[in-house]
C-alpha cells in the first residue's frame, strides 16, 4: 500500500466518522452542518465510492507528472484571484458606462471629471499633509523610544514597552473611540490637528518595533570602542548608532507613511469639519454611487505606485553595477 493510499484511507475514515456523528445528531433532533437527509445521501455516496479509493490513488501515482504541476496551477489561480479585481478596476476606469456590468465604449471622461473634482484633491492634500507630519514625528519619537527600550532596563521600561506595544494589538475601532473620547474630555476641537495626533499615536508603535528589531542585532562593542576613542555621547549616537540602525529607521518611516495614507477607521472618528482625508472622501463617494471616479482615482494611485517602484529598481540596479 502506497503512502497516498494510506492518506486516502485516513481521510475517508475521518469523513465517514464525521458524517456518522452528524447522522446520530440529526436522529437525536439536534442541529448539524447538514440535514439528516443530506447526511444520509453523503454516506451512501461515500459507500459507493469506497471501492474506488484505491483506484483513484493508483491513478494519481501513475500520473505524477501531471499532478506535480498542480502546485504551480494553484499558485497562478491564487494570484489571478487576488489581481483580477484590480485588473477589472483599471478596465472599468475607461468604461463609458457608470456601471461595471456593461461596456459602453472606451473613454477618458472619468479622468477629466476626476481632475475637476475639488473635494478629492483637497482630501488628497490633507492626507499627504497628515502623512508627512505624522511620519516625521513618529519616526523621531519611535527611534528615541526604541533606543531607550534597548539601552535601559527596568520596571519603568517594561511599562514603556507595554504603552508602545498596545496600539499594535488593540483593534483600530477601539483606538479611534478612545482617542475621540479623550479629545472630547479635554475639549479639543476635532480637525486636522486631532487627526495628526491620532496618526502619530499608532504610527509611533510601528516605527519603534522596526527600529527595535534592528537594535536587537546591534553590536554594543562598537559603542564602547567609540567612547574609548574619546567620542562624546552625541557624536557616538550620530556618527555610529544612527548609521547602523538607519535601515530600520527608514523601513519604519515608510511603514508609518503607508499606514497613515491608508488609515480610515481612526481618521473617521477623530476627523472634524474641513479635515476629510482621502479614505474618508472615497467612503462618502461610494455611498453616493460615484464608482467611476473611484476607479479612475484608484488607477492613478496604482500607476504612481508602480512608477515609484520602477524608479527605485532602476536606481538600485545602477548602484549595484557601480
Amino acid at each position: 500500500m502506497t503512502r497516498l493510499e494510506k492518506c486516502f484511507r485516513v481521510c475517508y475514515a475521518l469523513i465517514m466518522a464525521f458524517l456518522g456523528y452528524g447522522l446520530a445528531t440529526g436522529l437525536m433532533g439536534r442541529t448539524f452542518l447538514f440535514s439528516t437527509s443530506q447526511t444520509v445521501v453523503l454516506l451512501l455516496l461515500l459507500g459507493v465510492l469506497f471501492p474506488l479509493r484505491n483506484v483513484i490513488a493508483s491513478f494519481i501515482d501513475s500520473h505524477q507528472k501531471v499532478f506535480s504541476k498542480f502546485p504551480g496551477i494553484l499558485t497562478w489561480g491564487i494570484l489571478l484571484f487576488f489581481y483580477l479585481p484590480i485588473i477589472l478596476l483599471v478596465i472599468n476606469s475607461f468604461n463609458a458606462s457608470r456601471t461595471s456590468g456593461t461596456w459602453d465604449g472606451f473613454t477618458f471622461k472619468w479622468y477629466v471629471q476626476l481632475f475637476k473634482h475639488r473635494e478629492i484633491w483637497y482630501a488628497l492634500r490633507s492626507t499627504l499633509l497628515v502623512a508627512v507630519i505624522a511620519t516625521a514625528a513618529s519616526t523621531v519619537l519611535g527611534t528615541l523610544a526604541a533606543i531607550a527600550l534597548h539601552k535601559y532596563k527596568g520596571y519603568i521600561q517594561d511599562v514603556h514597552y507595554c504603552l508602545v506595544y498596545t496600539p499594535l494589538i488593540v483593534p483600530e475601532i477601539l483606538l479611534g473611540i478612545g482617542l475621540l473620547l479623550f479629545f472630547v474630555a479635554i475639549k479639543v476641537e476635532l480637525g486636522l490637528t486631532t487627526v495628526i495626533i491620532a496618526h502619530i499615536t499608532f504610527c509611533l508603535s510601528y516605527v519603534t518595533m522596526a527600529v527595535l528589531s534592528r537594535l536587537q542585532d546591534f553590536d554594543n562593542s562598537i559603542i564602547e570602542a567609540s567612547e574609548d576613542l574619546g567620542a562624546s555621547s552625541w557624536t557616538t549616537t550620530w556618527r555610529v548608532l544612527i548609521p547602523v540602525i538607519f535601515p530600520g529607521i527608514l523601513s519604519g518611516g515608510l511603514l508609518a507613511f503607508t499606514l497613515s495614507l491608508d488609515d480610515f477607521v481612526i481618521s473617521f472618528f477623530v476627523a472634524g469639519p474641513g479635515s476629510t482625508t482621502l479614505p474618508i472622501q472615497i467612503y462618502s463617494m461610494i455611498k453616493r454611487g460615484s464608482m467611476p471616479l473611484i476607479n479612475a482615482l484608484s488607477t492613478l494611485l496604482l500607476a504612481i505606485t508602480f512608477i515609484a517602484i520602477l524608479v527605485y529598481q532602476i536606481v538600485m540596479n545602477k548602484k549595484n553595477k557601480v
